[in-house]
């Protein structure tokens, strides 16, 4: 006489594996209330560092915040706002700028690139005088390109601790005034202005 239990048995587990093969795979589709991997995101960055220009003694201490998106957690822009003062002709540097940025997101620490292209706002007067000689040198901004590199330190997601390095390439004009009893003279030029900054901050 032919049983028909292990028949049975082995028609219901059948079922039963293939109910929950669909509802696994139902539940790792991207219907899913996880966010997508390449959903658009804010992104927020502070930094805090020195800044020197070649063929200048001085360093000065200045700030940067960018506040911009992110896409797929690699891709960023941003609107970058700096500050960077110096003493010397008490001159105020405070670029503004589009920062495009890469980070790597497969290993423990991130590297990362970025570029920043804007106009860079200087505010500079320096008077002097010899004598009866009356000299004041104004400068106002131009151009500002600025590539750089560096490494982030993860701490939650695409949260962490940055360290970067920029070259910066500032363009600018000056003017030079002579003043004396009978002549009055003023001189513009040009010019370039090429340094580095090291900054130190944290990506929200």
């Amino acid at each position: 006489m032919i049983s028909f239990k292990p028949l049975l048995y082995k028609r219901v587990m059948a079922a039963m594996f293939g109910v929950g093969s669909c509802l696994s795979a139902f539940s790792q589709s991207p219907v899913s209330d996880a966010p997508a991997e390449n959903a658009i995101r804010p992104m927020f960055i502070v930094q805090a560092g020195l800044s020197k220009f070649f063929h200048d003694y001085d360093v000065t201490f200045g700030t940067s915040v960018s506040a911009g998106i992110r896409y797929h957690e690699k891709y960023g822009i941003a609107l970058n706002l700096q500050q960077y003062g110096f003493e010397m002709g008490s001159i105020n540097y405070l670029p503004v700028s589009m920062e495009l940025s890469y980070t790597a997101t497969a290993r423990r620490l991130r590297p990362f690139a970025n570029l920043q292209v804007g106009h860079d706002f200087i505010k500079s007067t320096n008077i002097s005088e010899a004598g009866e000689l009356k000299i004041t040198n104004k400068t106002v901004g131009g151009a500002y390109f600025s590539p750089g590199i560096g490494v982030l330190f993860p701490i939650r997601n695409q949260s962490g601790i940055l360290l970067t390095v920029w070259y910066m390439n500032r363009g600018y004009k000056t003017s030079a005034r002579y003043q004396f009893p009978g002549d009055d003279i003023t001189n513009s030029y040009k010019g370039n202005r090429a340094g580095y900054r090291i900054g130190l901050g944290y990506k929200f």
